[in-house]
């Protein structure tokens, strides 16, 4: 089954607005990009807009980048730098941009392979230092650095997920990694996987940017002790949110239309 027919034709990431001469609110202007679906349609790529969220407008700026089927957008902390997974099958890449605000476009400046197919998830660790990229239909985790100018070096991990796989035969029929984020104190990597009814954890080396499933440990503490969340067969996790304070996780399930509540210990 094709990504693109389970997911929104656009994502949406943003930067707050240069400041004008005129005194603003703060947090009230912003840069808004807009990823979009570029096969089969006449949308080229990335697209920007002004957004005032004191009234709830939207003001476009045009086409900010020219590339193929950017489904997930990130901005870096730093704000300089974008970057887009480019869903298209096996042929899949992560591109690498710079952001000038003023002119509301971005800049290419790398893009590799995603060493998977049909990435759907971008997000950081906790030093902005790695990209993590979920591939769906491959079901695997990829780790980006990201080098001192904003551009992507060579990968340093590729973690493949695995287990018992979900009931429904149409959407569960691999794993489907869908989401991918670090832990609050950045020693883990959680992923939730559509085709296995998990959100599986993994150890991440912030030194090498490396990913290893965990071993289960006698004392100590683990956010989630089984070392995955397990969800109700056919519930087909697809995103996942924790509490301010880290204790609580909260996971989408795509195709039960569910969201569960798990707690750590």
């Amino acid at each position: 089954m094709k990504i693109t027919s389970r997911c929104l034709g656009f994502f949406i990431a943003c930067l707050p607005a240069i400041p004008s001469a005129v005194p603003q609110t703060p947090n009230q202007k912003f840069l808004v990009f807009v990823g979009t679906y570029t096969d089969k349609t006449d949308s080229k790529g990335i697209y920007a807009f002004d957004f005032d969220s004191s009234i709830g407008k939207l003001v476009s700026r045009g086409l900010a980048a020219e590339t193929s089927n950017p489904s997930w957008l990130v901005i870096h902390p730093n704000g300089k730098w974008a970057y887009a997974a480019n869903e298209s099958g096996k042929q899949s890449s992560i591109s690498a941009f710079s952001v000038n605000a003023k002119s509301a476009k971005l800049t290419l400046l790398n893009k590799l392979p995603a060493l998977g197919e049909d990435p759907c998830y971008l997000s950081f660790d906790k030093t902005g230092k790695y990209l993590f990229v979920a591939n769906y239909t491959s079901g695997n985790v990829v780790v980006f650095p990201i080098l001192p100018d904003g551009e992507l070096g060579e990968h340093t991990s590729v973690a493949q997920d695995a287990g018992t796989l979900g009931p429904n035969k149409e959407r569960q029929d691999a794993p489907h990694a869908h989401w991918v984020q670090s832990s609050k104190d950045g020693g883990s990597v959680y992923v939730a996987d559509l085709g296995l009814d998990r959100v599986l954890r993994y150890e991440f080396d912030g030194t090498r940017g490396t990913l290893s499933r965990l071993a289960a440990r006698n004392g100590g503490t683990l956010a989630f002790t089984d070392l995955s969340a397990k969800l109700v067969p056919g519930t087909g996790p697809r995103h996942v949110a924790f509490s301010g304070n880290g204790l609580y996780m909260y996971v989408l399930g795509e195709l039960k239309s569910t969201v569960a509540a798990f707690v750590g210990t």
